[in-house]
């Protein structure tokens, strides 16, 4: 009592210090508890996942010798098909070549004039020049009135028109 504090004061502060303590011993009796129940409720989860886990693993290593025993055929890349030779000497009718191309095509096939342009250019070798989207798209107008192809999507500044072979 050297330091000037009385003893009712020791005496409150060491209760005050044990109120503390048995704050603190509440708080984790109860976290215990919650810790406790979370790790049972984990415990649970785990087994299962494991049961699962180990059936899974076990019907995977059982099914391993009767996949290998089959093997899909494996398909063939589609054939290109070879460049048609234009007959030197004549008149090169960009139409009728057009028409050869959209004939060959699937009903449904979606085709632009640059698209039509480009599937020109891979089939015929020898062309003075490559197929010109331009006078393709006047191509494909012209195969509207026929019925060849109908128009899906108007062409704006910044998007071809659109057609399909019917």
């Amino acid at each position: 009592m050297s330091d000037g504090q009385t003893l009712q004061q020791i005496l409150a502060n060491l209760e005050a210090q044990m109120e503390v303590c048995r704050e603190k011993e509440a708080y984790h009796a109860r976290e215990e508890a919650a810790h406790r129940e979370q790790r049972e409720a984990n415990a649970a989860e785990l087994a299962d996942l494991s049961r699962h886990y180990e059936a899974l693993r076990s019907s995977a290593e059982a099914a391993v010798p009767l996949a290998a025993r089959y093997s899909p055929p494996v398909p063939e890349p589609p054939k290109e098909k070879p460049q048609e030779i234009l007959p030197p000497g004549k008149p090169l009718v960009w139409s009728r070549l057009a028409d050869r191309v959209i004939e060959g095509l699937p009903s449904g096939t979606l085709i632009t004039p640059t698209s039509l342009a480009k599937m020109m250019d891979q089939r015929y070798k020898g062309l003075p020049h490559p197929a010109d989207p331009r006078v393709m798209s006047t191509i494909l107008r012209r195969l509207i009135s026929y019925g060849w192809v109908r128009r899906t999507q108007k062409g704006t500044s910044h998007r071809e028109t659109t057609y399909v072979k019917v």
